[in-house]
């Protein structure tokens, strides 16, 4: 690697853009968590990273004498592109397709053995340069989703619908018709029932008995007599942004971060919220106003006080 690596830690939550959680990936179960713990690691703008071998196939439920199983996920996040689907200036349909990994760089299986029990043991990664905008620099439409649940699932039908989801975590209520159910399962079947049957309905057990979603529900829309999609249903168990760590390396981004929780009490979900929805400059502002106004004492109740100003000032009132 020519450029500075970072060693990569892992976090409890994903987060990826809205496009990249409802685009469908032909990946194996081992590529598809192998991507979600490299996505959980990274570092605002930051595209090269260092993995310990050990620690990763820990992560990943694989056997140290499995290591070649591991080597094939990564190989395969390499071979592979993402095609993002995307409507163009006139409102046409386009596909974009996007590089997982530019580079990466492991030990060979004939060294495998003295690899792990190495205690430098490691492989390492360049990021795509174009996958980038789906995972930095994230204000709006992003998805998160826990880590934690996401490798407890071992279907990938059931890994695809969680992720799904998540992006939709808020409405609670997703109407789709059966080409888009199609595409977001990669299976193709003349009757959608069948795939319901075989392909949905054991994703959906899997997910409300591993997960942090319960009472999925799917109810199938129809034009007359016909199924033409179906209605998913859903509840989240808890709140699913809880990042325990900012998402971001600037210097000012921490600085206000920390402002924010040591200062005025906010937790880190609700700093980490405002610093992504509402602009850098505006936070200033808006803390220095709140300074003045509390310059003698006058608010008694600081912190309600504060989220009460940027839910109103930025219409956050559904996001704080």
């Amino acid at each position: 690697m020519i450029e500075e690596e970072i060693k990569a830690i892992s976090r409890k939550d994903v987060v990826q853009s809205n496009d990249l959680s409802q685009t469908h990936l032909p990946i194996s179960v081992t590529a598809n968590n192998l991507f979600a713990y490299i996505i959980s690691t990274l570092i605002e703008d930051k595209f090269y990273y260092v993995f310990d071998i050990r620690e990763t196939l820990e992560k990943l439920g694989i056997a140290e004498n499995n290591y070649s199983i591991l080597l094939n996920a990564l190989q395969q996040l390499k071979r592979h592109t993402i095609i993002i689907n995307y409507n163009d200036h006139n409102n046409k349909q386009r596909g974009k397709e996007i590089n997982i990994l530019d580079e990466i760089d492991y030990p060979r299986e004939d060294e495998t053995k003295k690899a792990i029990q190495d205690i430098n043991g490691h492989f390492t990664i360049k990021l795509g340069a174009k996958i980038a905008p789906q995972l930095f620099n994230l204000k709006n439409n992003f998805t998160v989703y826990q880590l934690k649940s996401f490798l407890s699932l071992k279907k990938n039908n059931a890994k695809r619908l969680y992720v799904f989801l998540a992006s939709k975590k808020h409405l609670k209520t997703v109407r789709m018709t059966n080409d888009e159910i199609q595409y977001l399962f990669g299976k193709h079947y003349k009757e959608i029932r069948v795939l319901v049957h075989k392909e949905i309905k054991p994703a959906i057990e899997e997910i409300k008995n591993k997960t942090n979603i319960e009472n999925i529900e799917l109810v199938a829309t129809k034009n007359k007599r016909k199924i033409v999609g179906y209605t998913f249903h859903f509840d989240w168990i808890d709140k699913q942004y809880q990042l325990a760590l900012t998402h971001t390396t600037n210097p000012k981004e921490l600085q206000i971060h920390d402002t924010l929780v040591t200062e005025f009490g906010l937790t880190n979900s609700q700093a980490e919220k405002i610093r992504m929805y509402v602009p850098l400059a505006q936070i200033t502002k808006t803390l220095y106003q709140i300074r003045v106004l509390n310059s003698n004492k006058r608010i008694q109740a600081l912190t309600p006080y504060v989220l009460s100003v940027f839910k109103k000032n930025y219409e956050l009132e559904e996001i704080l």
